[in-house]
């Protein structure tokens, strides 16, 4: 991808509303040109609204407790978007950044 993001504060994910029998495990992973693999989570509730899920760097972390830094999402490889639940349906309507 070669993503220069590393002057933004983290993503956010948009959402057109989220149909769920269980929460939705929302997913992120970064995965920088430097290496490594940085992952944020965060549990939605079903919710038929659009909403949005702000997704700070600082959030994004290695397994280890590395966080990802500016200097390294000045260069992605890639970004994954991943939900796990039950029964779930769900649709994002964009990803964006965020200062």
């Amino acid at each position: 991808m070669g993503l220069n993001l590393g002057a933004y504060s983290g993503l956010q994910v948009n959402l057109a509303g989220i149909t769920s029998t269980e929460p939705l495990y929302l997913i992120v992973e970064i995965v920088p040109s430097s290496g490594g693999t940085y992952v944020s989570e965060v549990e939605l509730q079903s919710d038929a609204n659009a909403s949005s899920v702000l997704l700070p760097y600082s959030s994004f972390t290695d397994g280890q407790g590395v966080v990802l830094t500016s200097a390294e999402a000045g260069d992605i490889s890639y970004i994954e978007i991943e939900g796990e639940a039950g029964y779930s349906s769900f649709g994002i309507t964009s990803l964006q950044v965020y200062n």
